[in-house]
Formats: C-alpha cells, sequence, structure tokens
C-alpha cells in the first residue's frame, strides 16, 4: 500500500465523526512500525466503522497482515482481546482471504478461539 490515502475515504471519514480517530494517521502508524500497528489494531476493536468503511478497513486488515506476517498479526490481534480478535477476524472473513487457512495458519487459529466465545 503505497498511498494509505487510497481507499480510505469512507474508514476515514466515519472513524473521526463516530470514534474521534484519525484512521490515516493510524493506518499510516501501522505501515510504519510495530507499535503504530499495535495501536491500530486495538482500534479495530472499538471501531464502529461500518458499510463502505468496513470494506476498506478489512482491506487494510489484510494488507497488514501481508507485511507483518502471519506469526506477528497474530500474537498482535491475540493481545488486543476479546473484542479486537472478534472485530479484526470478522473483518478478514468478510474480505474473503483466499485459501487464509493454508496460507495464515495462526491468524487462522484465532477463528476457532473467536468461535468458542
Amino acid at each position: 500500500m503505497e498511498n494509505p490515502s487510497v481507499g480510505c475515504e469512507a474508514a476515514c471519514s466515519q472513524a473521526k465523526r463516530f470514534d474521534k480517530y484519525d484512521y490515516h494517521s493510524g493506518l499510516v502508524g501501522a505501515l510504519g512500525s510495530r507499535q503504530g500497528f499495535g495501536n491500530f489494531i486495538r482500534y479495530s476493536g472499538r471501531s464502529t466503522i461500518m458499510g463502505a468503511g468496513a470494506d476498506e478497513q478489512a482491506c487494510h486488515l489484510y494488507t497488514l497482515l501481508l507485511k507483518w506476517g502471519d506469526e506477528s498479526f497474530a500474537q498482535t490481534v491475540a493481545s488486543g482481546g476479546r473484542k479486537t480478535r472478534e472485530r479484526v477476524i470478522g473483518l478478514l472473513d468478510y474480505a474473503a482471504v483466499t485459501n487464509f487457512k493454508k496460507r495464515f495458519p495462526k491468524t487462522y487459529g484465532l477463528v476457532s478461539q473467536h468461535e468458542e466465545l
């Protein structure tokens, strides 16, 4: 994702309006550092983004999964707690990641934790 502003129109405006969160800055931070990544994942757990914004957020989470890798992504999501895990896994499920279980077994393993709740 070379330009985090692309595909951020709905997510950015909804996050600002409903959550008082600077989504664009959060996404830039998530792409730039592990701390920023963790902050963005934690925001995802409290996000009220919906509709077109949720489509964008799902794509952004998938991009972050590709950037940070399966193990790091899964650890960060798991450390965010139940609500964060449910929201992130729900959005990745919505994004219909191709061969999710095979390509990202650790992150996919969070699905079973999500379903047990």
